[in-house]
């Protein structure tokens, strides 16, 4: 029943398939004609769509996360592809593989899972290793770890992006230890263990992804430096210091205030974090970017998280 995927979908072309409202807002033209201002998806990707001469009640089946069966034709504007709706009818989620409207991880599950497990057992200190096993092996942040986004849209965010972006995170890091010697290397894959933890509680766990309610009010820093701090209260005499370093790091990795952090990296390991969290992030969102750029020509769009636009590329002639 899905029909046509996202990326299939060409310029001139028709439109048939089902997929998922990410987003909707009802709008009014110069000429004073409403509209429906929207974007679907699925599993490949998303894109606009138009429903014009609107009526308010037709907002009713374009809430975000509900799945309707469109019809229409592919136009191009401002250089992207964008739907013009003719008619939409609402889909039940029985009738339809969950699957098809959710993006995952290009690495599978299992390999994820086995190598975030291989890279922990590597740290060494007792005291640390015990407190990523306080955290992570509680079975409900583990099933919510493992599976939830990294972001709600700029990097890994993706159904398991989450554990993607902590074992890279933990290769890099290991390799920065070994390679230096400068940072002690259980503390940084602690810290790369830790450092979004939160976010299973800022988020939302399926698309059209979201920030809860604890999320907007709290973020992701102070929610996951509550957990580390509670986990470590369970464990006996966990020494003061080190829990401080931990958390330290936690609230310190975006790196400086403007961006959410309440203090600046202050230790060899919080700095090495800083930047670890951010290469990967941004290289992880530098490849999507490009793998699902619709824009015509050999550059990308304009990618806010990188604040520019990537070279995808000369055009075969």
């Amino acid at each position: 029943m899905k029909g046509q995927w996202v990326n299939e979908l060409a310029k001139n072309g028709r439109a048939t398939g089902v997929f998922k409202v990410k987003e909707a807002s009802l709008k009014t033209t110069r000429n004073g004609k409403n509209y429906i201002d929207a974007a679907v998806m699925d599993k490949t990707g998303s894109i606009a769509c138009k429903i014009w001469d609107a009526a308010q009640a037709e907002l009713a089946k374009w809430t975000p996360g509900a799945l309707v069966e469109i019809k229409g034709r592919v136009d191009e504007y401002n250089g992207r592809l964008q739907l013009v709706i003719d008619t939409a009818v609402s889909v039940d989620a029985s009738a339809v593989d969950a699957g098809d409207f959710e993006d995952t991880s290009p690495i599978p599950f299992d390999e994820l899972k086995s190598d975030f497990k291989k890279l922990t057992e590597t740290i060494s200190d007792a005291e640390l290793a015990a407190l990523v096993k306080a955290v992570l092996g509680d079975r409900q942040v583990w099933e919510r770890f493992s599976a939830w986004p990294a972001a709600v849209q700029y990097h890994h965010a993706c159904r398991h992006g989450l554990l993607e972006h902590t074992v890279s995170m933990l290769r890099i890091a290991g390799a920065i230890a070994e390679s230096t010697g400068r940072v002690d290397r259980d503390m940084l894959l602690a810290g790369c263990c830790f450092h979004d933890v939160g976010k299973i509680y800022e988020l939302t766990g399926s698309t059209p992804y979201d920030y809860t309610d604890a999320g907007r009010l709290l973020g992701h820093i102070y929610l996951g430096a509550r957990l580390v701090a509670e986990k470590a209260a369970g464990l006996k005499n966990f020494p003061q210091e080190k829990i401080e370093r931990v958390l330290h790091m936690v609230l310190a990795h975006h790196g400086e205030r403007e961006f959410g952090s309440p203090v600046t990296p202050a230790t060899p390991e919080a700095v090495a974090l800083h930047y670890i969290d951010n290469v990967d992030a941004k290289l992880q969102a530098a490849d999507a970017a490009i793998l699902r750029d619709q824009t015509p020509g050999a550059w990308t769009d304009y990618l806010k998280i990188l604040e520019t636009r990537l070279f995808k590329g000369r055009l075969e002639s």
